[in-house]
């Protein structure tokens, strides 16, 4: 009986801790990828779970070198249309920040903006001001917004806008996923626990 009241304890246990949620944190540097340009889509060798893309349908992203000071690969959004960097992850995603830069002083941008959505919603964003001085020397980060699936980068003016082909140029990517433990998986191992309790305590006062 020692034994099976046990296995019913571990049980509930794992039944009350089925919707709690488990975070792992992923940062992309890109030093392991291949400098390449003309990619419609990209996915870094460290990490699968975010497809990096341009926000426009004839823009494409690169690794390259562009805006480092040491060499070290990084992406970068082709300067060919008025486009932002777009990130689509494939499990949800509660915290993001990268370094950016790329951010040319001679360009009417003077803004980064970084906005992320859910099932196509917007629900928030950062905007901040940068240093133009053509370096992915600066942080942009985004969180306490609840789960989100998508992230889009954009250089802007005062107004918002992209008014002209500056590439983004992002760095040491990072994100946090969260993934919670179905809920009916869960709800079994608790009536299971149950109701082997119940049976053992009629055992007992039989």
């Amino acid at each position: 009986m020692t034994k099976f009241r046990l296995i019913c304890a571990a049980a509930i246990m794992l039944a009350a801790t089925g919707t709690a949620a488990f975070a792992t944190t992923f940062t992309l540097d890109f030093d392991n990828d291949p400098i390449a340009g003309g990619l419609s889509t990209l996915t870094s060798v460290d990490s699968p779970l975010v497809t990096f893309s341009s926000t426009d349908a004839s823009g494409v992203v690169a690794v390259t070198t562009i805006a480092s000071a040491t060499a070290n690969p990084q992406l970068a959004t082709a300067a060919n249309v008025p486009a932002g960097l777009r990130m689509e992850f494939s499990v949800l995603v509660d915290s993001l920040s990268m370094l950016f830069g790329n951010d040319d002083p001679n360009f009417a941008e003077d803004r980064a903006i970084l906005s992320v959505f859910n099932n196509g919603t917007k629900l928030g964003e950062t905007v901040l001001i940068y240093n133009k001085n053509d370096l992915a020397d600066q942080t942009i980060s985004i969180s306490g917004l609840g789960g989100f699936d998508a992230a889009t980068l954009f250089y802007a003016d005062a107004t918002g806008a992209p008014v002209s082909v500056l590439a983004e140029v992002v760095d040491n990517v990072t994100f946090n996923t969260v993934a919670p433990v179905p809920l009916p998986a869960a709800g079994w191992m608790l009536v299971v626990a149950l109701g082997g309790m119940a049976v053992m305590r009629r055992r007992t006062g039989s």
